[in-house]
């Protein structure tokens, strides 16, 4: 059982696992949950107590444990297989943080006609990015060029129709940071690139042309590992969605701001 007592400011603070507990103040059951997962040691791809076996463990009422459990599944810690149970992820995500991301830029939108959330999304994207991209570099080997290439060629195809390819330009992305092996970066890269489509008419993303054509450059720098090249490339991906948030480029607000 996990024991809580009283800090100073009121609020419920962990102590240890125990069968004879009492507390002053409980935590939220989302918390609970957690901690419970932490102490007993579950490990991804477990498969979680049942919401009776929760209710009876933490001592809470199994309509707490429900919600418990959608809330850990709005944040992408538990899986919930209807018919099967609830089974903490095998993969590491961030949903939670694209959701919120989403919500603020486009409540921004609503209320304003354009989006400070929005703005801030893609000025950490484009400094996360345009820094990481070359650590990839040299990395890559004939699967992951070949991923690339198919995202690129698709994206090429639907410029010439006029169309934006969002579902090939989240493929390119995760096969340009699939050799670092870091959930973590490519949940965060695919949170903000979620916001920023959702948040985004298709005319902020750019036309559909310029932004393959770019794809296609970075893909080029990173074959030849030119450095310098790749730089201007991941800059240019930018471009079109910075112009749009900020009204003007990102070279000509970095000289302003010098």
């Amino acid at each position: 059982m996990i024991l809580t007592q009283p800090s100073r400011q009121g609020q419920g603070v962990i102590v240890k696992m125990d069968k004879t507990w009492r507390r002053a103040v409980q935590p939220p059951v989302v918390e609970l949950l957690q901690e419970y997962l932490v102490q007993t040691g579950a490990r991804p791809g477990d498969k979680l107590p049942t919401e009776a076996e929760f209710a009876t463990e933490l001592g809470i009422g199994r309509s707490g444990v429900r919600e418990g459990i959608h809330a850990l599944q709005a944040l992408g810690i538990v899986e919930v297989r209807h018919g099967r149970g609830s089974y903490l992820r095998s993969d590491g995500s961030l949903d939670g943080l694209g959701r919120g991301l989403t919500f603020w830029s486009r409540l921004s939108l609503a209320e304003g006609g354009e989006s400070d959330t929005l703005r801030l999304v893609t000025q950490v994207r484009m400094a996360l990015e345009t820094s990481l991209v070359h650590e990839v570099v040299g990395l890559h080997d004939d699967a992951s060029f070949a991923a690339m290439d198919r995202a690129v060629e698709e994206m090429e195809e639907l410029a010439r129709e006029g169309s934006y390819a969002p579902a090939a330009d989240r493929d390119f992305h995760h096969a340009l940071y699939e050799p670092l092996a870091n959930w973590v970066l490519d949940s965060i890269v695919y949170s903000f690139w979620d916001a920023m489509r959702r948040s985004s008419e298709q005319e902020a993303l750019g036309a559909p042309e310029p932004i393959a054509r770019v794809h296609r450059d970075i893909l080029d720098a990173l074959r030849a590992h030119d450095h310098a090249a790749l730089a201007s490339a991941m800059t240019a991906h930018f471009e079109p969605v910075t112009f749009r948030i900020t009204r003007q480029p990102a070279w000509r607000r970095d000289n302003d701001d010098r």
